[in-house]
């Protein structure tokens, strides 16, 4: 590597500190050559911020580096001081009269007739017209004199950026669309449409400086070859974070980003650095967000290969193969900060995982299509390599840039994770016996030298794999988190059936259960759907969100308390079993237990709205162990109510656990990660429309029992309740994924097709238990009693099976929801219930218990078959929904 002109004060230090690295800052820059004007990411005047500031510092244009200072809201004047005086302490800035260096200005063209534009722009995007408009803004503010835009629209799901384009830009972007997904098919359909002799690539989330494309031009003019040598194939250039409000962008900023410094370098594979795995280690030359190629050079190269790249299974790695190629075709790369763009980094800290993990199997599939392309340099670099210790040399990036705070040293070059695990190949690291942790975190702060890595324990690389099945994408782990919720409720719900068997009659057991199916419908009824309007709308409330947490709480209690109240005057007309509630000692505990648990399930949306669907599993694990422990209890002192009561006293214990968690810690924490949220606006509209379907299907699932209750009365309710605790945990994993998916969609609508299908198909594993509970029935319900196994074991079957085509259900429900489609959502459900009781009407007094689970059966078949056969038409494929 030949370093041209480096900079020693071309640090960034306002980044490097660990104590910063998760804190919002905004972000701003200066030149030292125009006192007291600030200005924001993109070229916009800027005020002056509160809290922490980090400014890029330049000298005539040139950026220098970066500092970083408190803010004081209002006061420009003293904060352009301070940032100044930063920057001359840590970046040793000269004088702001000094004239710009050689190279500076605009490009030097040679005279001739201009039959095209000299630079031609090539944006991707992929459903995102926001920020295309604002990347196109930034573009179009550009210095240079002679470029044209193209976008490239891949794969969209409508129409949404080309009426963008043709409304707004029409004489001076082009667009044109690639409906096969994947960013290096959409940069290779630009590509064809080229005019410049430059290609410059940018994404759509990223700020074009305005002098971005002079500074490329520049840098393949002064890198031309006049005396026949290797002339600049590529260039590279800095991107720096457009905004650090939120800790993801601070935290992705602070252990890496993509900024590659401050100092101009060059890379030619006819001479070589001193790196072992040169060229491999491509992550050191530049990103795709910020590259630019000679248009000739690229086109004789077949462009970007098209099995790499965002959008493919790869994930990644088609910036880097270009890089490789371009070195292996005997051309030069040269880095050049000058040419600048800022990027907008993920502002949700759940998406980092997956962006980290997509930029590591991206690395990986660049080295196997490197070797696919290139084998005979593959075979050339890799003999060094397996000789080589791996050795810490100087870190590509500039002086002062973060490290990362945890984790093994890594091989230069190689990006995080490395491949796909973030391990080096253990083949090629000589494992010496371990050392203490000390000694290895002693040897991680050296700034160079050689380190041989230790074999990892069994425990660490459990962990680490445990790590990365609890780190995969939000949709998948939060439902997985909801599902182990309700295997766990129903699991130790078991347990605390057995033990109410045991301990009371079954006339008791069944009359409880009854009053427990109460509380649970009306206290769905009265919840008003809130807790799926909390999914819905607290991912985008921001600091609105305790407000609207609380305001469903008043609303849900309310409603709950006075449907309970109403339910107990009809009680001799719906339920007259339950006449007993109408005690006056009892009516209000039941009133009670009503709202609260209104308030229970509104919790658990919130939980799961603020992404925190693991207290989800916590409050469900309180509730169902201190029940246990309290009907115990309640045995022991002989209480004939001691079901009740227990189940009463071990919800407000859960409630109070939850609520604590929820509005200390849950709620704030979530208001400061998205402090620019707003209000939801049509929060009304949305549940009301969605409420009546929610009635549908609690109406479906709790007036059931009390139809058998009146029928085949309490000890048949008994056999069929327990029945239906254990087949309702197959309902409730198809329903806590598509809880999951409804929050995610929140967060991104462009991929509700592709993360249905996800759903649909990660939901199924857990739904092979019906199959299981087909054979293991009878001994699963003898656990219970004699007569449990030979009164349930039919309609245990029946349910389990009815489970099987309620998950394609599910999944048209949530879909239909995710898409705003209520009214069909509403059908559904509506469908569903009418279909259940009638059923279940008409077949109890033939068939008794077995007619309850063929009602059910029946009714999930006949709406499942025809969404199976419309399946492609409401859940097409990702490829094809974005055409």
């Amino acid at each position: 590597m030949n370093d041209v002109g480096r900079r020693p004060a071309a640090a960034c230090p306002g980044l490097a500190a660990r104590d910063s690295l998760y804190t919002p800052a905004h972000v701003v820059e200066l030149d030292l050559a125009v006192p007291g004007e600030l200005r924001s990411p993109g070229g916009a005047a800027s005020g002056a911020p509160g809290g922490r500031v980090l400014a890029l510092v330049r000298l005539h244009g040139h950026p220098l580096g970066m500092v970083s200072v408190p803010g004081a809201p209002g006061d420009t004047a003293e904060l352009y001081r301070a940032l100044a005086d930063a920057a001359h302490r840590q970046l040793a800035a000269t004088d702001a009269r000094e004239a710009p260096g050689p190279g500076s200005g605009p490009p030097v063209r040679a005279p001739g007739r201009v039959t095209g534009p000299a630079v031609s722009v090539i944006v991707a995007t992929h459903n995102r017209p926001v920020m295309l408009r604002q990347c196109l803004d930034a573009l179009l503010r550009s210095e240079h004199s002679s470029y044209d835009i193209v976008v490239v629209d891949n794969a969209p799901r409508d129409d949404a950026a080309e009426r963008l384009v043709r409304a707004h830009y029409p004489s001076r972007v082009r667009y044109v669309r690639e409906p096969k997904a994947g960013l290096a098919r959409a940069h290779n359909r630009g590509l064809t449409t080229a005019r410049g002799r430059i290609c410059a690539f940018t994404d759509d989330d990223t700020l074009a400086d305005p002098g971005w494309l002079a500074a490329l031009e520049r840098a393949f003019d002064d890198g031309a070859a006049p005396d026949g040598g290797p002339a600049v194939g590529c260039v590279t250039a800095l991107i720096l974070p457009a905004e650090l409000e939120t800790p993801a962008q601070s935290a992705l900023e602070g252990h890496g980003g993509f900024a590659k410094g401050f100092a101009p370098r060059s890379w030619l594979s006819a001479e070589p650095p001193a790196d072992p795995l040169f060229p491999f280690t491509a992550g050191r030359f530049g990103s795709g967000a910020n590259m630019a190629f000679r248009t000739d050079v690229l086109r004789g190269l077949g462009g970007f290969d098209p099995s790499t790249g965002t959008g493919t299974p790869a994930y990644g790695g088609d910036d880097l193969l270009a890089f490789f190629l371009v070195l292996a075709a005997g051309h030069r790369i040269v880095y050049r900060p000058d040419a600048l763009v800022w990027h907008r980094h993920r502002r949700d800290l759940d998406a980092v995982p997956a962006q980290a993990f997509g930029y590591g199997a991206g690395f990986g599939a660049f080295l196997a299509a490197a070797i696919r392309h290139r084998p005979r340099a593959a075979r050339t670099a890799a003999p060094p390599a397996r000789r080589h210790p791996v050795r810490r040399g100087p870190d590509p990036r500039p002086a002062g840039h973060a490290r990362p705070v945890s984790g093994p040293p890594r091989a230069a070059g190689t990006p995080r994770p490395a491949l796909r695990t973030g391990r080096l190949p253990a083949q090629r690291v000589r494992h010496p016996p371990p050392l203490p942790k000390r000694d290895v975190m002693a040897s991680q702060t050296a700034a160079s030298g050689t380190v041989t890595l230790p074999a990892a324990p069994y425990t660490v690389v459990l962990r680490r794999r445990l790590r990365s099945l609890c780190s995969y994408e939000p949709l998948l782990r939060n439902g997985h988190v909801l599902v182990a919720s309700s295997v766990m409720t129903t699991g130790l719900g078991a347990v605390y059936w057995v033990l109410a068997t045991s301990w009371y009659r079954p006339e008791t057991v069944g009359r409880s259960y009854a009053v427990i199916s109460a509380v649970t419908l009306l206290g769905g009824i009265g919840q008003l759907n809130l807790a799926d309007v909390l999914m819905r709308f607290a991912p985008s409330a921001g600091r609105h969100t305790r407000r609207l947490l609380l305001r469903s709480y008043a609303a849900s209690g309310l409603c709950a308390g006075a449907g309970a109240a109403a339910f107990l005057a009809l009680v001799p007309l719906v339920a007259p079993g339950l006449g007993f509630l109408r005690g006056p000692l009892v009516a209000p505990f039941f009133i009670a237990g009503t709202i609260g648990y209104a308030w229970f399930i509104v919790q658990d949306g919130a939980l799961t709205g603020v992404r925190r669907a693991n207290w989800v599993l916590g409050e469900n694990t309180i509730f169902a162990v201190v029940k246990t422990l309290a009907l115990a209890l309640a045995a022991a002192w002989a209480l004939g109510s001691g079901i009740l009561l227990s189940w009463a006293g071990a919800l407000a214990v859960s409630l109070t656990v939850a609520n604590y968690v929820l509005l200390r810690r849950a709620v704030p924490a979530h208001q400061r990660a998205h402090a620019d949220g707003t209000m939801p606006p049509r929060v009304l509209g949305y549940a009301a429309t969605d409420y009546s379907g929610a009635l549908c299907r609690l109406a479906a699932y709790n007036i059931v029992p009390l139809i058998v209750l009146n029928t085949l009365g309490g000890a048949r309710n008994a056999y069929f309740s327990l029945s239906w605790v254990i087949a309702y945990t197959l309902y409730q994993a198809a329903y806590n994924m598509g809880s999951s998916l409804l929050v995610e969609t929140a967060h991104d609508p462009t991929r509700i097709s592709e993360l249905g299908r996800r759903v649909l198909r990660h939901t199924g594993p857990p739904l092979t238990v019906a199959v299981i509970l087909l054979v293991v029935a009878p001994w699963l319900l003898s656990v219970f009693g004699a007569e449990y196994a030979h009164e349930a074991t039919g309609v245990l079957r029946l349910l389990a099976l009815s489970a099987l085509p309620n998950l394609l259900l599910n999944v048209a429900i949530d879909v239909a929801r995710a898409h705003r489609r209520l009214a069909w959502a509403v059908a559904l459900q509506a469908t569903l219930c009418a279909l259940v009781l009638v059923l279940t009407l008409q077949l109890i007094p033939r068939f008794g218990l077995n007619g309850v689970g063929a009602a059910w059966l029946l009714a999930e078949c006949a709406l499942a078959l025809p969404l199976l056969l419309t399946l492609p038409r409401w859940l097409p494929s990702p490829a094809r929904s974005s055409r």
